[in-house]
């Protein structure tokens, strides 16, 4: 009878052994899970206002060249493509240094808005017309920013916070 218990002690500790490894694994695997979501998600945050303020400052600059040398009364279209490409340049680094934490349905908004930026034929002659230019660029800035905005669950995150400054 002495040999039974044993055994049946013995076996109720390996059962116990295995379960405890078992959820010892499980924990193991959803900590590294929450950690590399929460790595992603910092990384998200991190990198979406970083490519916000290279589009503005892209439109920026190309309004403040546009403008600088159109006051000049010897007008260098190539003066001015050279400062606005290297601003593009400033631009397309920003992107391709975050390109890594953006979903498909953001990178091909920006490839929009590049390809946009880079046509040629949409460039205007008068005031008006640049600051028509000028406003779509700003819209599609928007929309690319509120895609950002929904991918990082922004809303949902902004109403939980404060909820929880009001308790």
């Amino acid at each position: 009878m002495i040999i039974d218990s044993s055994i049946m002690f013995n076996c109720i500790s390996a059962f116990c052994l295995i379960i405890a490894t078992v959820l010892s694994y499980r924990n193991y695997k959803l900590i590294k899970t929450i950690e590399n979501e929460n790595h992603f998600y910092k990384q998200k945050m991190d990198s979406y206002p970083e490519i916000i303020k290279a589009s503005y400052k892209l439109v920026n600059d190309f309004e403040k060249f546009w403008f600088e040398f159109k006051e000049d009364e010897e007008f260098d279209f190539e003066k001015f493509e050279v400062k606005y490409l290297q601003s593009i340049n400033l631009y397309r680094q920003s992107v391709i240094e975050n390109v890594l934490f953006l979903p498909t349905d953001l990178i091909n908004e920006i490839e929009n808005f590049y390809d946009k930026i880079l046509d040629k034929s949409e460039v205007k002659t008068t005031d008006e017309e640049i600051d028509i230019f000028l406003d779509e660029w700003l819209d599609v800035i928007e929309h690319i920013a509120n895609l950002m905005r929904k991918d990082i669950n922004l809303e949902p995150i902004n109403r939980k916070l404060k909820a929880r400054t009001l308790k």
